[in-house]
């Protein structure tokens, strides 16, 4: 995975890696689902389910994520920072959560979201 993603940022960053970059800054532009999807981004391989050829984060891991961190945990809210979530991981010109080229995707309503290279060997 270390070659879809620039760690160091050094070159092709995700949308999710500037935008978590952006809110450890304290200074930031971010909508607030765009700030709480840093959050989940941050714990996803620490945090996520490993089953049935997936990785998963069930949305009660990201309520509980956001729980932590003193953030919204309404089930609208959570579902639109998996989908924020997912979204900041396209390398798309128009960021699709469900586009099965992005790193993490949602599997379709708040359904967990899924980790790119985990789908491909179900």
């Amino acid at each position: 995975m270390s070659d879809i993603l620039d760690l160091d940022g050094t070159g092709n960053q995700l949308q999710i890696q500037r935008d978590t970059a952006a809110r450890k800054t304290g200074s930031h532009d971010l909508s607030k689902n765009k700030e709480r999807s840093t959050f989940v981004w941050a714990a996803f391989h620490g945090r996520a389910r490993r089953g049935h050829g997936k990785i998963r984060l069930p949305s009660w891991l990201v309520n509980q994520i956001l729980d932590e961190h003193g953030l919204d945990t309404k089930p609208n809210t959570v579902r639109r920072v998996m989908e924020f979530a997912a979204r900041g991981t396209s390398q798309g010109k128009t960021p699709d959560p469900e586009d099965d080229d992005n790193e993490k995707t949602i599997t379709g309503g708040v359904t967990p979201v899924v980790t790119r290279g985990e789908r491909s060997s179900v």
